[in-house]
């Protein structure tokens, strides 16, 4: 680096201190450096950690020649301006070298405390790791939470945004759930969010950011297909916040087995008696989670009679 830019005053510190440092401690202090963790936004890091257990760190965006994972947790590696360095000034040639050096740096500072890093996998099995993850059978979890999952990804597909839906677990997709719940009863302006979307008012599709800031959105995306799934959206968080889920779990047992009996010819939908459904699903329910969906019930018929409007007008 210093042949690089002989006039940075940077360099020329760092190189008048590397005469008479402690090494010992500049030593074991880069390495402390190189078992920082890795930022989340650093999308293989998650790979990463699914493969060896633990999370990923600055070792592994150093191997991977990946200075925005570097910047993310340590921008100031070295001391010498390395990021803004790299990114605007060097030549692709000198970002080949200052890599194999900067990994020939590390690997000697793990020999000198005796230490082996973290194993570093390979792009290749990097990449196989998140195209099995993206194919995970999700049938195990509830449909309403599916159904979400599906609509939002769409969401996200139309307003011309990141899919935030993308590979989350049952848990994390019920935290969206329930933080579109909550847009969904808000109100703007004393208008309820959801007879603002059944009027298809622009003032409740920006209002989405005020709950999601992940989302950048523009009106010019507000087409009919983009307020019928907002409207989906509502429904399916009413119902996926409102209703327990042991509750939804008895209802969508007992609804499987009504479709397969119809399908199977043991049963048509004309000789249904609605009230012994109903008095099925509720007899295998706990006093808690009757007593907590009497409690919702005033959130939850708005959203699904707005959802159930939506739905039939797309002929769904």
């Amino acid at each position: 680096m210093i042949d690089l830019y002989p006039d940075c005053p940077l360099l020329k510190e760092q190189l008048i201190k590397h005469e008479t440092c402690d090494w010992d401690e500049t030593i074991r202090s880069h390495v402390a450096i190189l078992k920082m963790p890795l930022n989340k936004k650093i999308k293989y890091s998650k790979a990463i950690e699914r493969i060896i257990s633990q999370p990923a760190t600055v070792h592994h965006g150093c191997e991977y020649n990946d200075i925005d994972a570097i910047e993310l947790v340590c921008p100031d590696i070295f001391n010498i301006d390395l990021v803004p360095k790299y990114k605007n000034i060097l030549s692709d040639d000198s970002k080949k070298t200052i890599w194999r050096f900067v990994n020939e740096i590390n690997a000697n500072a793990w020999k000198y405390i005796n230490e082996k890093p973290l194993y570093v996998p390979s792009r290749e099995e990097i990449h196989k790791n998140i195209k099995s993850k993206k194919h995970i059978n999700t049938s195990d979890k509830p449909s309403m939470t599916k159904a979400f999952q599906t609509s939002l990804s769409k969401f996200c597909e139309l307003s011309g945004n990141d899919d935030i839906a993308l590979n989350k677990s049952e848990q994390d997709l019920q935290k969206l759930v329930s933080k579109w719940s909550e847009y969904a009863k808000d109100t703007v302006n004393n208008t309820k969010i959801t007879t603002l979307c059944t009027q298809k008012n622009p003032l409740a599709f920006q209002h989405i950011t005020f709950h999601f800031d992940e989302f950048v959105l523009d009106d010019s995306s507000l087409t009919e297909e983009m307020w019928s799934i907002i409207i989906q959206l509502n429904g399916f968080a009413a119902v996926g916040e409102n209703i327990p889920s042991n509750m939804m779990g008895r209802i969508e047992t007992i609804a499987n087995k009504l479709a397969d009996d119809i399908v199977n010819g043991r049963a048509d939908l004309s000789s249904m008696n609605l009230s012994d459904i109903g008095q099925e699903v509720l007899s295998q329910c706990d006093e808690s989670d009757m007593n907590k969906f009497a409690d919702n019930i005033d959130n939850l018929l708005p959203a699904l009679q707005s959802f159930q409007k939506a739905t039939m007008s797309n002929g769904n």
